[in-house]
């Protein structure tokens, strides 16, 4: 059995290896409510895991929808990263326009 050390050398060199890491948070001041309802939600969280699918390229280490904006903490190339959130964006924005929402979406785009 490896010793305390050992594993906490194998978890640094494992963080260092995967990086570098991003968080993406969009603006909450200027947005009106995204997700405003369990439904909403339960397709945020479904939207997360489908985009990341599409960029695999990146890890999603943690996320935080809230009601009017997002966390996303993850890792990977900057440009694979931002290609990730257009994808979200867009599919967010697609959403939001079917089931009839108001959302401005001019604001939605992430301090990195």
């Amino acid at each position: 059995m490896r010793n305390f050390s050992e594993k906490e050398r194998g978890c640094e060199a494992a963080f260092f290896s995967a990086g570098p890491y991003w968080h993406l948070c969009t603006p909450g001041k200027e947005m009106s409510i995204i997700f405003r309802d369990e439904s909403d939600y339960r397709y945020g969280m479904t939207l997360m895991a489908r985009c990341s699918l599409e960029v695999p390229a990146i890890r999603i280490l943690a996320f935080t929808l809230m009601s009017n904006h997002l966390h996303i903490v993850c890792s990977g190339k900057e440009s694979d990263v931002r290609q990730f959130f257009e994808v979200l964006r867009h599919k967010l924005y697609r959403y939001c326009s079917l089931t009839h929402k108001d959302v401005g979406f001019s604001g939605f785009r992430p301090n990195i």
